[in-house]
């Protein structure tokens, strides 16, 4: 195996403990002093870090140089599946989603929320909040009430062409099924693996994806498709506009009541 080869490894290695340590966590993201204090001792020798010597600015550079990272639009992309999120107070590691994703994924687990009271609980800096947030109101995506306080309250609007109840209950349960015996464990489960297993129509799987999103049951994540197959690719899973997700997480309807 050459040294590329052992380098590739080990970048990989990184960016999936990481994935695991937000999976177990329950949570699409982590400020990067919690990410160190979750990673094993073995993997910090590795990259030369020290539990309690090493600070989130020299954390978040080796864990940059060692998976790799590059700017975007849409924010800092760590590895292939990542993002650096930049908050007022802190710098946090999480799956890749856009503004508008962790807003309405936010939302979608705590409707009812202040404007203020989601912006302080998001790792977002303001100015990118508002913006995001207005995109979202003026496209109709979030809808603001006030309460008896006076105060707005958001809510994510869930599509209204989006039929409920369409699917047989059986369906999601088969569906749950599979997600837990491929996942096994894991809070990040390729799209594809599942579909196969199920290999249903992709009328009815997609049908039953877009009802659980609909929902706020499970969450789509998109990734670095480089890592895939054509015919992975392919069943995989693209919405309306274009945009390609790889794995979902299941995060239930507890959050609802």
């Amino acid at each position: 195996m050459s040294e590329n080869d052992y380098a590739d490894r080990g970048r990989c290695g990184t960016e999936q403990m990481i994935v695991d340590i937000l999976s177990k966590a329950g949570k699409p993201y982590l400020t990067v002093n919690q990410i160190r204090n979750r990673l094993p001792s073995g993997e910090l020798r590795r990259l030369g870090l020290n539990r309690k010597r090493s600070g989130s600015a020299q954390v978040l550079g080796t864990l940059k140089r060692a998976i790799g990272a590059c700017a975007g639009e849409g924010g800092d992309r760590l590895g292939g599946g990542l993002r650096i999120y930049r908050g007022p107070k802190a710098v946090y590691i999480g799956i890749w989603l856009s503004d508008e994703a962790l807003i309405l994924e936010k939302l979608g687990r705590e409707p009812g929320l202040s404007v203020k009271a989601l912006g302080n609980r998001l790792p977002l800096l303001k100015r990118d909040y508002i913006a995001t947030l207005n995109r979202l109101t003026a496209s109709g995506r979030v809808h603001c009430t006030f309460n008896d306080a006076w105060r707005p309250i958001l809510r994510p609007v869930k599509p209204a062409s989006m039929p409920r109840k369409v699917y047989a209950g059986d369906h999601k349960t088969l569906f749950k099924e599979a997600y837990d015996r491929i996942g096994k464990g894991r809070g990040f489960v390729r799209i594809h693996r599942i579909r196969a297993a199920l290999n249903w129509t992709d009328e009815t799987f997609d049908g039953l994806l877009k009802e659980l999103m609909a929902a706020y049951v499970i969450e789509l994540h998109g990734g670095d498709p480089s890592t895939l197959s054509e015919n992975e690719i392919r069943q995989s899973y693209v919405d309306e506009g274009g945009t390609l997700y790889i794995t979902l997480s299941w995060w239930g309807e507890d959050h609802e009541k």
